[in-house]
């Protein structure tokens, strides 16, 4: 179990971001919650945490999730972004995509393939 990893979860529809967030807490994971990209950029900004990954979906009102990952980037550089979407999507070059429905096993395994492995290793 990798506990102390960190995830933000973004998304607008609070069912799914609560049962995200419950199955990575389950997993002994920090969670920080936003419902839109600009809730997003504040809580990267004032987390003591360092988030480990960003788990976003990309249609999301206010700000979408590839604003999100491009703001997110200039702030952080090295932060791994994960984008959802139920619909097909023009991406950015070498951005991560999972599409909607998926598994939480997938959303799990997704996230956990874009966090460096010795930072993974650390919290194993």
């Amino acid at each position: 179990m990798h506990t102390n990893l960190h995830v933000l979860l973004v998304d607008d529809d609070a069912l799914l971001r609560r049962a995200l967030a419950r199955f990575f807490r389950g997993l002994g994971w920090r969670v920080s919650e936003a419902t839109d990209g600009l809730d997003a950029l504040r809580c990267l900004d004032t987390t003591p945490a360092p988030v480990d990954v960003l788990l976003t979906d990309i249609d999301m009102p206010m700000m979408g999730g590839l604003a999100l990952r491009a703001a997110a980037l200039v702030r952080f550089p090295l932060l791994p972004v994960l984008l959802m979407s139920g619909r097909s999507q023009a991406l950015p070059p070498g951005a991560a995509f999972l599409a909607k429905p998926a598994s939480v096993a997938e959303i799990r395994a997704a996230a956990l393939a874009l966090i460096p492995p010795a930072r993974v290793a650390a919290v194993a």
